[in-house]
């Protein structure tokens, strides 16, 4: 996350990577929560340590900043958004708004009263947890989800809910009620009543044993038929209303498909930047920019860009697909002095960082017409990242889900 002062940026970020020293001057190295002090946060889930934050905000100079933008890492920490927001004007959802959201059981009924699907939800012990998956609520990155073993109990803030059976597309070739389920997300631009779609990502997946669901990466330009188009913007537009969202946000869902039909169930909102930010620049128009402007002024911050309903704003080249992916350290590493990054790698550490197991060591970006051409090139690349950092034991593979 950042701070924009003018044309300047402040960076407050927790790993404070070479890229973002580039971007921003000066970048504050904020800690996350101790494990063993905050036990009930599954690796962190990227919650800030909220003293060590506040601290380093009030050591700059804030009179002249426009605002604080953020992103992931207040989702399970929302009185740090709060605190933050006494000192200096919050450039995106109000905490209030994030902390509503977050509520599982109060967003599920909100779902239901707005006629949304999603995959079923309980907050009650079960009788027999087989195919559900324990949630905590404003987890984030994936790290949180588990598969309740037969002994399943929710802690506080957890809740269960029905996993939806992954079919592969081989798995049985000749049956043709054989479905594929592929997560995806919807990035657009509110302004509290309106909407406007920007993209449709898919997810990936990068699934180790004590976190299966663990993010991976994301692959613009995800195709997806009309209706589903015009369901999910109808969704967003929905929960818009219900929350006042405003700037960029991002729809996670299951799209489901089965011969000819599509159904698409809801996961959650992210009310904040997120991810898939990266993966579109446009012709005429900073995104950033527009997410700023629809924050502050209440309309939805775009000026003199083409628009295309249901899908992508113009891109600056032609409609290929992006992907990034988080490249996970498969062992212990340090990252020395020499290494010589890709010019295809983001977020690279700064030298002699120690990076633990299973820890992100740095962004991988691909390119390809179309999302399997784009994410089999991820697929190369994330190979050469373990081979150039001299990486001997192999990963799990990147999975579509």
């Amino acid at each position: 996350m950042g701070m924009a002062a003018g044309y300047e940026v402040i960076a407050m970020d927790a790993f404070a990577d070479v890229d973002t020293r580039e971007y921003a001057q000066p970048v504050l190295h904020v800690k996350l929560r101790d494990l063993e002090q905050s036990p009930e946060f599954v690796q962190n889930n990227g919650n800030f340590d909220t003293a060590d934050f506040l601290r380093q905000l009030k050591s700059i100079q804030l009179s002249d900043c426009i605002g604080l933008l953020y992103g992931s890492g207040f989702e399970g920490n929302v009185e740090l958004l709060l605190e933050i927001a006494k000192l200096v004007p919050v450039i995106g959802n109000l905490p209030q708004t994030v902390a509503n959201i977050k509520k599982p059981i109060d967003f599920f009924a909100v779902l239901d009263s707005l006629q949304i699907d999603y995959p079923e939800v309980c907050f009650n012990a079960l009788a027999n947890p087989k195919g559900w998956l324990i949630k905590h609520a404003g987890g984030s990155g994936g790290m949180h989800i588990q598969k309740a073993g037969a002994d399943a109990l929710l802690g506080v803030g957890d809740y269960f809910q029905r996993e939806i059976t992954i079919y592969k597309k081989n798995d049985d070739i000749n049956n043709k009620n054989v479905k594929t389920v592929t997560p995806f997300s919807l990035l657009f631009l509110a302004d509290g009543i309106n909407v406007q779609g920007i993209g449709y990502n898919q997810q990936l997946i990068a699934p180790i044993t004590a976190q299966p669901y663990r993010y991976g990466g994301i692959i613009s330009n995800f195709s997806i038929n009309d209706s589903t188009k015009t369901l999910m913007v109808s969704a967003a537009k929905k929960i818009t209303v219900h929350y006042a969202l405003r700037g960029l946000n991002s729809l996670d869902a299951l799209v489901i498909n089965g011969g000819l039909n599509e159904q698409v169930m809801i996961l959650e909102i992210n009310p904040r930047l997120s991810a898939s930010l990266a993966l579109y620049q446009f012709e005429q128009e900073n995104l950033l920019t527009s997410h700023i402007q629809s924050c502050q002024s209440g309309g939805l911050g775009i000026n003199n860009i083409e628009l295309i309903k249901f899908e992508s704003i113009k891109l600056t080249k032609n409609k290929e697909s992006i992907a990034n992916a988080v490249f996970y350290a498969p062992y212990d590493i340090n990252i020395k002095m020499e290494e010589v990054w890709p010019d295809w790698t983001a977020d690279i550490p700064q030298p002699n960082t120690y990076v633990k197991k299973d820890e992100p060591v740095c962004t991988v970006m691909a390119a390809g017409h179309t999302v399997k051409l784009a994410h089999r090139q991820l697929c190369k690349r994330l190979d050469r990242m373990r081979t150039m950092l001299k990486f001997v034991s192999a990963v799990d593979g990147y999975s579509e889900y």
